[in-house]
């Protein structure tokens, strides 16, 4: 069992390595590679929830999600909320094709000998499907899907995540690296999927892969298994047990979830015609009842806020339409 996060590979400059050398595949055949690339987009086009093994009111992938959110799923509750769009069906299928290339193109890096001797891929997504784990907590089983296991000399080490990242989360990752720090922690929802993952499969590392879509920058790092992540979980799931109407909108690291409360801090300021201030210290400024995007990508928003909510068509940090969502 590897204990010095210095003797695991370099993930992004193995798959570096391997584009900057176009070759024939050792282990797949150009149809196979193919076909795992076009998975994503079969399963878009044709299953409603396109998610690996279907619906699942709990899964690894949602573990860090509010729990109210968590409540409705679990209770059945119908979704009233943010839907699935064609943008982001596309986005979706975009990102899937991406992991599965460059999870092609890792597997034959090592099968090449571009990184460390010994090293591995196995239990990848295929034609048929990625393998699924679970992870046993009280009374629930939780699935998960990884996107794969890496073993050394035959022996399982980690499991691989792969993430196509827009520049902004790609941007926060590379900082955080550039620091000395993980880039995800508990108030990360990701964290508690890897954190799943390797409780799951029993090892201590998760290796993970993270593509800028906007630069096609590549970047890699290794989450270490928490020893108390599954007491946090615990904690976290047991606030959905009686149901959504009493289960506290908050996330699984105990942030809640509600309007912003931004008001304005200094008497002087603009001024108007008259040559009064527009504005005093403790006035609401004009983002004041903003809900967080959790809520805004919430399937169950209007569900949750009712007839207090109220929908405005905004920009986001790239200047794109976003929907925002406000408490009157």
């Amino acid at each position: 069992m590897i204990t010095d996060r210095r003797t695991l590979p370099d993930l992004a400059g193995i798959v570096k390595r391997r584009a900057e050398n176009p070759r024939e595949m050792t282990g797949q055949t150009d149809e196979e590679l193919a076909a795992s690339i076009g998975m994503p987009v079969v399963r878009q086009l044709t299953k409603k929830d396109s998610a690996p093994g279907g619906r699942s009111a709990l899964r690894m992938s949602n573990l860090g999600a509010c729990a109210r959110k968590l409540a409705y799923r679990i209770a059945g509750t119908p979704e009233n909320g943010r839907e699935l769009d064609a943008r982001s069906a596309l986005t979706f299928s975009l990102g899937d094709m991406t992991e599965t290339l460059l999870l092609a193109a890792l597997r034959d890096g090592l099968e090449a000998g571009m990184g460390p001797a010994g090293w591995a891929i196995s239990d990848i997504q295929s034609v048929e499907g990625q393998r699924s784990v679970s992870l046993p907590l009280g009374p629930w089983e939780i699935p998960g899907h990884p996107d794969g296991v890496l073993t050394l000399d035959g022996h399982t080490e980690a499991v691989l995540e792969i993430k196509s990242s827009s520049s902004y989360g790609f941007s926060r990752a590379d900082k955080a690296l550039h620091e000395g720090r993980e880039p995800w922690d508990p108030s990360e929802s990701y964290w508690w999927q890897s954190q799943a993952y390797m409780h799951a499969v029993g090892v201590d590392w998760m290796g993970v892969l993270m593509l800028c879509k906007d630069s096609g920058a590549l970047i890699s790092w290794w989450q270490q298994r928490d020893s108390s992540f599954g007491f946090m979980l615990e904690d976290h799931l047991r606030r959905t047990t009686e149901g959504p109407d009493h289960a506290p909108r908050v996330l699984a690291d105990g942030s809640p979830l509600g309007p912003s409360e931004v008001t304005f801090y200094a008497r002087n300021g603009s001024k108007g015609p008259d040559g009064r201030p527009k504005y005093l210290k403790g006035d609401p400024k004009p983002g004041a009842g903003k809900l967080p995007w959790q809520c805004a990508y919430c399937a169950y928003y209007r569900t949750c806020w009712g007839d207090d909510l109220e929908e405005r068509v905004e920009t986001d940090y790239r200047g794109r339409p976003s929907r925002g969502l406000y408490v009157r």
